[in-house]
């Protein structure tokens, strides 16, 4: 029974398969090194995307790297399934592991003034004892399309006469209530907490936490275990994170934008992520679900998926 790969573990078990080959030149020739241990999922270069941007190898070299792939093959196979198996990392808007906490907080009166007059947080004048905690803005472009989301979803459900909110958006970083002397928090990391704390007593009220309760989301929520596919959104491509997407800096493309990408070294990851969305709308499709728009994308950036021979 064979596994099949998507195209980013399949770019992994390539370099693994390579790094493994070259170890085993090195100690033919009488130098050897240490072969590699880990398979690098997430952190592989791009794989026999443009086959017409390398040179062929050897017959002697390809004799070589088959009799490597045979040793290994059982060794991929199963380190793929436990990849797979492995819940995602989880982290908040500021780039904290995530973990789901309740607090009390004992304060001194007059915490929830004090804390109005900073710009970060605000009192809700529906419920004078909730104070929201702000975070940074929200980017336009992500703003636009996280907004398209939501209207989408709405009119899906029948609601045909939603306004959308004007002016700059920010993400919350926590939720307060404010009761005499004492504050029940709601934030989403432990970092969180401890920054709130500082800024508690920067205000002069003596803070002291007197309970948590704690859900990790890695712990207590059930990931199944299989292909991971990022489903599209209710939002058409041309108003939805696709649009997003193409202006936005992305790690795995130097920090470029898609659209930079396009036309600069970078192509070739671009190219491999493209292909990566599409496999994963080819898994949503036979479960009756939508992936992400990479039709629609390639439109944009001028990269056809069939390329001239």
């Amino acid at each position: 029974m064979g596994v099949k790969l998507s195209p980013a573990e399949a770019d992994a078990a390539a370099e693994f398969i390579n790094e493994a080959g070259l170890a085993t030149v090195q100690a033919i020739a009488g130098n050897p090194e240490v072969p590699p241990t880990l398979i690098p999922f997430g952190h592989a270069e791009p794989h026999g995307v443009y086959a017409d941007d390398q040179e062929p190898v050897s017959a002697a070299a390809a004799s070589l790297i088959g009799k490597v792939t045979g040793a290994l093959i059982t060794r991929i196979a199963a380190d793929v399934h436990r990849y797979r198996a492995t819940p995602p990392a989880i982290a908040n808007t500021d780039g904290d592991p995530m973990c789901l906490i309740t607090a009390m907080i004992a304060v001194q009166e007059g915490t929830a003034a004090k804390l109005a007059e900073r710009p970060d947080f605000d009192l809700d004048t529906d419920e004078p004892d909730r104070v929201t905690w702000w975070g940074a803005l929200i980017p336009d472009g992500q703003r636009e399309a996280m907004m398209a989301e939501a209207m989408a979803q709405l009119r899906a459900q029948g609601h045909q006469d939603v306004a959308e909110p004007h002016g700059p958006q920010r993400w919350v970083r926590g939720v307060l209530r404010v009761r005499g002397r004492e504050i029940t928090v709601e934030v989403n990391s432990q970092k969180r907490l401890t920054r709130l704390v500082d800024i508690l007593r920067k205000v002069g009220a003596d803070p002291v936490v007197t309970s948590e309760k704690r859900i990790d989301p890695v712990q207590d929520v059930a990931w199944p275990a299989g292909q991971r596919a990022s489903q599209g959104g209710a939002a058409a491509a041309a108003e939805g994170w696709e649009k997003f997407w193409l202006d936005e800096k992305v790690p795995a493309l130097s920090g470029r934008t898609p659209r930079q990408a396009a036309r600069g070294p970078e192509r070739p990851y671009l190219e491999a992520m493209l292909r990566q969305f599409e496999y994963e709308a080819d898994l949503l499709a036979a479960d009756g679900k939508t992936g992400v728009d990479a039709a629609w994308l390639r439109e944009q950036l001028d990269m056809p998926s069939d390329l001239p021979g």
